[in-house]
């Protein structure tokens, strides 16, 4: 029978526990989407800690450098850019297009990815080398993420910190929120910005930290359907959602040589679009508004200061 590492035991024990909620844990409660969620908090046996961390993506890297691991991380794909620091570190290729042989040149002892690496996550085994998923496309899956990475790189206090932290702000959010009127908001995504005419755009669905962000901070999301996660709407599907606020998400870098103020003026040429709505436009731009991590409450504070202004420094 093959000797499975220490690194890979203490993976798989974390996995384990996760799965059937072992009695050692301890409780906690989420606020997601509008409803409080029960969770576990772990408290997992001491074994080897990985040393070589190779990480796959930038909210993984973030997370790893929150919660005091930055250390252990030795690989980072090409848009790990935050902290300052991870722009430092080995790259290894692109998101979905990971350079393998980089990779095993870093001698990893745990590669951690996404749900969407999987075929990745295959081939990590075929090498021997011990891989890790997160899910980080909700808020309670990214509050989960913090416990079990600390759990592995053995930064408990330091997971569990970021997450009450997360808790906290949410609740105390939720709380100024619950009881004030509820803007219809679209949350556009992404689009062709060479355009100079707007002809479509994604806007985030029913499904993801984005739905659950807009009900935190008091508002509803105008598109109502449960799929596709982010939907591709046409100018018309665009206009018969009926919105009270639009907000484009704009990642550094992304929208080219264009300017805030002209990615407005994009969106206020649109036709169709009332008066009202027009002055309801806005443009939010860094990384951190597509990165579901630890900066993921940094988009929080920019809804709430959009939707409900009023409440703000309370």
């Amino acid at each position: 029978m093959p000797k499975i590492s220490r690194t890979k035991s203490r993976i798989l024990l974390l996995t384990v526990t996760l799965l059937f909620l072992a009695a050692s844990a301890l409780a906690f409660y989420v606020p997601t989407g509008g409803k409080v969620v029960r969770m576990r908090m772990l408290r997992m046996t001491k074994g080897e800690v990985p040393q070589r961390i190779v990480s796959l993506a930038p909210v993984i890297t973030e997370t790893l450098y929150a919660i005091g691991a930055g250390d252990k991380v030795k690989g980072v794909t090409d848009y790990c850019d935050y902290p300052p620091e991870a722009a430092k570190v080995a790259k290894v290729g692109g998101y979905y297009d990971p350079n393998f042989e980089a990779i095993l040149s870093l001698r990893p002892d745990l590669v951690i990815l996404l749900p969407e690496h999987k075929e990745h996550r295959q081939r990590f085994q075929y090498l021997r080398i011990a891989t890790y998923t997160v899910e980080m496309n909700s808020i309670a899956g990214i509050m989960s993420t913090f416990i079990q990475l600390g759990s592995i790189c053995q930064k408990e206090a330091q997971g569990f910190y970021l997450t009450e932290t997360f808790r906290q702000k949410i609740m105390a959010v939720q709380k100024k929120t619950q009881n004030l009127s509820r803007k219809k908001v679209v949350l556009a995504i992404n689009r062709d910005y060479s355009e100079a005419v707007i002809r479509e755009a994604y806007v985030a669905g029913q499904d993801g930290f984005y739905n659950e962000l807009l009900q935190f901070a008091g508002g509803t999301n105008a598109y109502q359907k449960k799929v596709p996660k982010y939907p591709k709407l046409s100018i018309e599907g665009l206009i018969a959602l009926h919105t009270d606020v639009l907000i484009e998400l704009i990642p550094d870098s992304s929208q080219g040589s264009k300017s805030p103020a002209q990615l407005k003026q994009d969106w206020q040429a649109m036709p169709g679009l009332s008066e009202a709505q027009k002055k309801e436009v806005y443009i939010l731009t860094g990384s951190y508004l597509v990165r579901p991590g630890p900066r993921v409450l940094q988009l929080l504070d920019d809804l709430v200061k959009i939707l409900h202004p009023e409440i703000v420094g309370e």
